[in-house]
């Protein structure tokens, strides 16, 4: 009787739906130029404001600055390792840094995107960017031309020849790049100065 009264029911009835499993997908940017390093950092910090954040660099200054890392920053590094990337903490970020070839260093970024979970991931390319990134420039959420003090008319240029996405982004003074790039904190200028990239 039970059964016969189920399959009557399910007749009239609706099954409840169960909700499709919502999953997160962590913000990804890029940064070009001379200032890229301290800018991507900055801007990975104001992505996340708690736990690590990854910032990749290619062809960045050798010197980084260092401060003790989170508990957080040094597991993620620790699992980037793993996976044969040149992964380092400092305070909140994980700093990748990628190969000197621009096909090795996408497929580097690749990997450190896929393992960084929902940690926010920076792409910045401090050197004369070379045609091999613009499939990876064009997939992120957004991207910043970092110019410093470059004149007005090449930034427009170089925010036009990264697309719809692309914003402009004033240099770091000095104690606010070391900050972000110690992993410590996005000052309030660097916060001014990537403003327009966090509204994307």
């Amino acid at each position: 009787m039970t059964a016969l009264l189920d399959t009557i029911a399910r007749a009239f009835v609706a099954p409840s739906a169960r909700p499709e499993p919502v999953v997160a997908v962590a913000p990804s940017a890029a940064v070009c130029g001379p200032q890229a390093e301290a800018v991507a950092a900055a801007l990975a910090l104001l992505l996340r404001p708690r736990g690590p954040v990854v910032v990749c660099a290619w062809s960045a200054s050798a010197q980084r600055a260092s401060a003790p890392p989170t508990v957080g920053a040094r597991r993620l590094a620790a699992s980037l390792q793993a996976r044969e990337l040149d992964a380092a903490a400092t305070g909140r970020l994980v700093v990748v840094g990628l190969d000197a070839s621009p096909s090795v260093a996408v497929a580097e970024a690749a990997r450190a995107s896929a393992a960084a979970g929902d940690a926010p991931v920076v792409t910045a390319i401090c050197g004369p960017r070379d045609p091999v990134f613009d499939g990876l420039l064009d997939a992120q959420d957004v991207a910043v031309v970092a110019a410093g003090d470059a004149p007005d008319e090449l930034i427009r240029l170089g925010v036009a020849a990264l697309g719809h996405t692309a914003v402009a982004a004033s240099s770091l003074p000095g104690t606010a790049a070391w900050l972000a790039r110690a992993g410590l904190w996005a000052t309030p200028s660097a916060r001014r100065a990537l403003a327009a990239a966090m509204q994307r």
